[in-house]
């Protein structure tokens, strides 16, 4: 695990509660759960114009970094992400709790999106709230945000470590060829530019 970087003051803005009964949090301080490489979170991994990865064509964009081998019941607190780049003020961000099947993220999310502002999406580090109850030992989070018709993308970064086969995923709904029809594509595999680890990192604490 590593920090996660400095970022900003922690934020509610897209705080939810869906956990139910007492926690542990007083007792067990929360571990954190990492696969990027702190200080590589600069680059967007989102799809581009003009073969500038600086030049974000508009899409709605769907990342998700999966996590295995946690022991059930936990309650994630809290998620921290690197935003590198956007296009526009990207169109209704969210943060995004999925299962995970050991191949792709869930369909859908477990539990109702947790809603982010403008501010949280906009270029660097950000931290925010959740109360998210997990009762098995995998899961998928992450964020999407942009929108084609709004003209809007959101370019959440990646560090430059190629990650393992079923563990960073994404989704694009744009125009072909930037369009997954709806399904979540392994990174690993599909090797998009550039191929490397999505910068989210959660906080757990056992229930």
């Amino acid at each position: 695990t590593g920090t996660g970087g400095t970022g900003e003051a922690l934020s509610t803005s897209g705080a939810v509660t869906t956990s139910t009964g007492a926690t542990t949090e007083a007792s067990q301080p929360p571990t954190r759960l990492q696969h990027y490489a702190d200080g590589k979170c600069a680059t967007p991994l989102w799809c581009f114009e003009n073969g500038q990865i600086s030049q974000g064509a508009p899409v709605r964009i769907f990342a998700q970094e999966c996590f295995t081998g946690v022991t059930p019941p936990f309650r994630v607190s809290r998620i921290g992400y690197w935003i590198a780049a956007t296009r526009g003020t990207p169109s209704d961000p969210v943060i995004e709790l999925r299962g995970f099947d050991g191949t792709s993220p869930g369909a859908s999310p477990l539990v109702p999106p947790a809603g982010l502002g403008g501010g949280d999406v906009s270029p660097g580090y950000h931290e925010v709230a959740l109360d998210w109850a997990v009762m098995t030992d995998s899961f998928c989070i992450g964020l999407a945000g942009g929108e084609l018709a709004q003209g809007t993308a959101l370019g959440v970064a990646v560090d430059d470590v190629v990650p393992p086969l079923h563990q960073s995923f994404y989704r694009v709904d744009g125009v072909p060829p930037c369009n997954s029809a709806g399904q979540f594509l392994d990174t690993a595999v599909t090797q998009p530019t550039p191929t490397a680890q999505w910068c989210i990192d959660v906080d757990i604490v056992p229930l």
